[in-house]
């Protein structure tokens, strides 16, 4: 086994976490050097979670108008290639209770997710490149939940209605950038989706899944639609998990399909280790 970047896809419900997971687990078992990342991970390597961007102008005019919370702000904040990032998620999980909301709301609307969609893909590809750089020097194996292709197909087509082949280059520029990893993609697959969504809805907080389904309705590909709703979120899902498949013909990496769809731990460790061991 050669490679030094595991990626592990699939829509939300499918999997991912646990498949990740044993993946890490069945490469400890082996004696290899494993780092996991899961989504949400506010130190991702290779993706940034809860960062704002700024030019040199707009980092000013935030300092100017929280200058009694100036310190709170620095505290997360680095410059990089021209302009100011803040972790600003790292910052609520330190000071939650010390800055006002007020001020989150002005930082989050510069959240590189956020802002348009050619800035992001320029800084999102930036720095999975230098991830690639980086990890290329280590033994270490790095173990990706998610962000490789439902990034990049979140912010092209359900948040800026993007066209597929967009959708497309955005990803396989990432796949450029890690190609030294010589990279391995396994996709977690739902064969009764809607099922598995439901589920996935009844089980986590309420306050996840209304996010979650106005996040897909309301903006680029299920507004222009006039979708709303669970349905309407099952059609915005449905269209990903099409454009997702598509992808993974397009790319050139190793990539393996697995059905989920009995959530068998058992079954689905025996399909990983089937699949570690033939790469």
């Amino acid at each position: 086994m050669n490679t030094k970047l595991i990626l592990v896809e699939g829509l939300p419900g499918s999997g991912k976490s646990t498949g990740a997971r044993m993946v890490y687990d069945i490469l400890k078992e082996q004696g290899k050097d494993v780092h996991l990342v899961l989504e949400g991970d506010v130190d991702h390597p290779a993706d940034y979670e809860g960062v704002a961007i700024f030019t040199p102008q707009e980092w000013e005019a935030l300092c100017d108008r929280h200058k009694s919370h100036q310190t709170l702000i620095n505290r997360t904040a680095f410059y990089e290639e021209g302009n100011y990032f803040l972790s600003y998620r790292k910052m609520q999980q330190d000071d939650q209770s010390r800055l006002p909301n007020s001020v989150y709301d002005d930082i989050f609307k510069q959240d590189i997710y956020e802002i348009s969609y050619e800035r992001n893909m320029e800084l999102i590809a930036s720095k999975w490149k230098r991830f690639g750089e980086a990890a290329a020097a280590q033994k270490k194996i790095y173990v990706f939940e998610c962000c490789f292709i439902q990034n990049p197909v979140t912010v092209s087509m359900v948040k800026h209605n993007r066209n597929e082949e967009e959708s497309i280059q955005y990803v396989r520029q990432l796949e450029e950038a890690i190609s030294s990893l010589n990279p391995m993609l396994i996709y977690m697959d739902q064969k009764e989706y809607d099922i598995t969504f439901k589920k996935a809805v009844e089980e986590r907080p309420t306050e996840w899944s209304s996010g979650f389904m106005d996040y897909y309705t309301q903006q680029g590909y299920g507004q222009v639609r006039g979708y709303s709703g669970m349905d309407g979120t099952l059609q915005v899902l449905y269209a990903r998990k099409q454009l997702e498949q598509r992808i993974m013909n397009e790319l050139s990496l190793p990539r393996t399909m697995i059905d989920n769809s009995q959530y068998d731990r058992e079954q689905l460790r025996q399909e990983l280790l089937q699949t570690l061991l033939g790469h």
